[in-house]
């Protein structure tokens, strides 16, 4: 059932807040809703209206209309969960973006493999579901990669693995570093969000946006000589798309031992790109999520051929997962 009505996270996306009703158990047995962070949902909204929603004017998508999209939310917040859905001529995400109102009813069905789990929870199929497992003392950093609305299984992942930092589920000294591609400002999702669990542990989470199609002048007036988005204090920016010098600062940041709690985020990342490190450091893991085409560029990247392999960001190709979009 959708509660309440929707958001506007961007010109172009919808933020969509659905929430769980109780199984009826008198027709037959029902497994409990859940999900892992990075999952998405098989999206079908319901021709039988709510009683106190009655959608008889309203336009409903064809019977067979369904739309994928992946949930933003963790599973704490259950029975509640967020969808971040992209306007779209599709009959559903139009539904969404035009007609869906509070009560309106919906099916959903979870589904996918690029998944990151809370150390509390762990698959010994990893055939079947990508699990990241951690303990309290095994320390991990790791790499989150999106373009455009690729950020949203990302954002469900970043919000756990917060989650599990904050109550102690992992070791102290992790790290993570969210490098974030958009056409522009304005069509990057969740910066406050974003910002505030930066802010939160600013030694243990940063994150790096870069634009591709921002005026030069909207840029530069925007920018007023500053490495950070306005009124963000743990968020750079930068021009173009995210290339190797981007993850290559993003490492320095992750494996460097001096504090930087009180620094900003140009300053845990510009400076530290001019620094020197004879030593070989990797990311335990990076999670990849953007448009056709992009899990493959950062793929070459993270991992390039034998000949550059002491080039290499990762130990190997099994510490990449991705989602690719069909």
């Amino acid at each position: 059932q959708i509660p309440k009505t929707d958001q506007q996270l961007s010109p172009t996306v919808t933020k969509l807040t659905l929430q769980i009703q109780p199984p009826n158990t008198e027709d037959r047995p029902t497994t409990p809703f859940t999900f892992l962070p990075g999952q998405w949902v098989d999206f079908k909204p319901l021709l039988t209206p709510s009683p106190t929603s009655p959608s008889s004017s309203r336009p409903v998508p064809p019977k067979d209309a369904i739309g994928g999209y992946s949930i933003t939310s963790t599973p704490s917040n259950l029975p509640l969960f967020e969808l971040a859905i992209q306007k779209s001529r599709h009959p559903v995400a139009e539904w969404v973006a035009l007609h869906a109102q509070p009560e309106d009813l919906v099916t959903v069905r979870v589904g996918g493999n690029f998944t990151y789990s809370s150390p509390s929870r762990s698959s010994s199929n990893r055939d079947n579901v990508n699990v990241m497992e951690q303990s309290q003392t095994k320390k991990k950093n790791l790499l989150f990669i999106a373009g455009g609305v690729g950020i949203n299984p990302l954002f469900s992942m970043i919000r756990q693995w917060h989650e599990d930092f904050s109550n102690g589920k992992i070791a102290r000294d992790s790290k993570a570093v969210l490098l974030y591609s958009g056409r522009s400002t304005k069509e990057l999702l969740f910066l406050q969000e974003l910002e505030q669990m930066a802010g939160l542990t600013p030694m243990n989470f940063r994150i790096m946006t870069s634009v591709t199609r921002q005026k030069p002048s909207t840029f530069k007036e925007m920018r007023n000589n500053s490495e950070t988005i306005p009124g963000m204090k743990h968020i750079s920016i930068r021009e173009g798309r995210i290339s190797s010098t981007m993850i290559s600062s993003a490492r320095k940041w992750i494996h460097q031992t001096k504090s930087c709690e009180n620094v900003h985020a140009n300053d845990s990342f510009t400076a530290l790109s001019e620094e020197s490190d004879d030593e070989v450091h990797f990311f335990d893991l990076a999670f990849v999520c953007g448009p056709p085409g992009m899990p493959e560029d950062m793929l070459n990247i993270l991992l390039p051929t034998s000949e550059e392999s002491e080039l290499s960001f990762v130990k190997s190709e099994n510490d990449v997962y991705f989602e690719k979009w069909w």
